[in-house]
């Protein structure tokens, strides 16, 4: 699961796409739970069976995984995980 920006930062899509196979499966205009419930709300009984979610740290995306995907962990992409930190590092220093 990905957020990216549209039109220079001012506009987000999400795109879900399957870890194994790449092949994409959802991309909808935006990045709310607002806007990704629908992926999960076709999922169904199937979201039970979703053993991990590699995702950006948007809490919007964590909290739609942990109600619909209960048995799965979530796993944050290193990309986010050493910006944040980086983040964390640089306020701590000032």
């Amino acid at each position: 699961m990905d957020e990216f920006a549209l039109f220079k930062g001012h506009r987000y899509a999400t795109v879900i796409a399957d870890a194994k196979t790449h092949q994409v499966l959802w991309i909808v205009v935006g990045r709310s739970r607002k806007d990704i419930r629908p992926f999960f709300e076709l999922l169904g009984e199937h979201g039970q069976n979703i053993e991990a979610v590699a995702m950006d740290m948007n809490t919007a995306f964590d909290l739609e995984v942990q109600q619909h995907c209960p048995n799965a962990r979530i796993v944050y992409d290193l990309f986010h995980v050493v910006a944040k930190f980086g983040r964390e590092a640089g306020e701590l220093s000032q």
